[in-house]
């Protein structure tokens, strides 16, 4: 319980948004997970990585699928948005081929 209290007022003081921390995390595992046993040897991590490698695999992977999520919704929303900016130009520019030449002339007076 006191690991949780810990972790959690650790949290609140790097003042970082949960999807950098998911971001931090996948590339920190990912480096333990990939990088060389010399490498390891070098940071004094190799006991750590045998004892905890299952650990750091599946904290790997929870942070991964939250990060791709998170560009995937990115991605999604920028389209999603170009596309609506599309639809409501094309629409403008059919009301005003459509629209009388007096009105015309006030949409243009206006601008």
């Amino acid at each position: 319980m006191l690991y949780i209290f810990v972790f959690s007022k650790f949290i609140d003081w790097i003042k970082l948004p949960v999807k950098y921390l998911f971001s931090i995390s996948s590339v920190v595992t990912g480096i333990l997970l990939f990088c060389d046993q010399s490498f390891l040897i070098k940071l004094g991590l190799e006991e750590s990585k045998k004892n905890y490698n299952w650990i750091i695999g599946a904290v790997f992977l929870i942070s991964s699928v939250f990060v791709i999520t998170h560009l995937m919704i990115f991605i999604y929303s920028k389209i999603k948005r170009k596309i609506n900016w599309l639809r409501t130009k094309q629409r403008g520019i059919k009301r005003l081929k459509n629209s009388y030449r007096g009105r015309k002339r006030n949409i243009v007076i206006l601008y």
